[in-house]
């Protein structure tokens, strides 16, 4: 049995109750949840929520308490390394341009579990990449993986 949808009505709601209440939000790479004091991962008000990933989450955050962010199980990754290919740079570069390891590139190009967020950050600015968007959206081949805008 699937969810109903939610009215313009209910959202803005339950919208103004979060922001009413300071509600804050972490995101990883692939999730984002209510924040907690043990959570390591982006925080984000709920202003900051909306607007990367607009009133879509806000149901799956009601009803289950976080939002799945991966458009594509390939994601970042994908983006990741086909940007650095387009850009013809090599590992170490972009390491050394977003002050990270060679290993965390690496690790960050082939979806390993334990790269956080701030570290994918950190390596899709150094190749131009807007952040908001990692996971969310795929790069677009046809773009130099950039991603499309809205």
């Amino acid at each position: 049995m699937g969810r109903r949808e939610w009215t313009d009505e209910e959202k803005q709601g339950f919208v103004s109750g979060l922001r009413a209440k300071g509600t804050r939000f972490v995101r990883s790479r692939d999730q984002l949840t209510e924040d907690n004091p043990r959570a390591t991962g982006l925080r984000m008000s709920i202003d900051e929520v909306l607007d990367a990933f607009g009133p879509e989450v806000i149901p799956d955050l009601w009803f289950d308490g976080s939002a799945i962010l991966v458009c594509d199980m390939a994601e970042p990754g994908r983006t990741i390394k086909g940007r650095r290919k387009f850009l013809k740079l090599d590992v170490d570069t972009v390491a050394h341009n977003a002050a990270v390891t060679p290993w965390d590139v690496l690790a960050a190009e082939r979806n390993t579990r334990g790269v956080s967020i701030h570290i994918i950050i950190k390596i899709a600015k150094a190749l131009g990449l807007n952040p908001k968007y990692i996971s969310w959206k795929a790069g677009k081949p046809e773009l130099g993986y950039l991603y499309e805008e809205d």
